[in-house]
């Protein structure tokens, strides 16, 4: 997905963040979801941030079910608490 966004549309776009904890089960995947405090008009671009210094691969994210309304962020094997930075860019509903 591509915005290519002149002067006259920038005020139909949003940018939403939030820090959310999470903590992960230790087998296979497990997910929390973030809700979006606004809805989007269509699906977001979507950017998710560790807030917490690590050095383990078990803790690089995935997003699956992206909606208009939020999405789910997973980590596969992995059983300690985390903390993790989003934002969200789109258009506004």
């Amino acid at each position: 997905m591509s915005y290519l966004i002149d002067n006259s549309d920038i005020s139909k776009f949003i940018v939403q963040t939030g820090v959310i904890t999470w903590t992960g089960t230790g087998s296979g995947w497990s997910y929390a979801h973030v809700t979006f405090p606004t809805p989007y008009k269509s699906n977001p671009i979507i950017s998710v941030l560790p807030n917490t210094a690590y050095a383990n691969p078990a803790k690089v994210p995935a997003i699956r079910n992206q909606f208009t309304t939020g999405f789910d962020i997973g980590f596969y094997n992995y059983s300690g608490t985390f903390q993790f930075m989003w934002w969200a860019f789109g258009e506004e509903e």
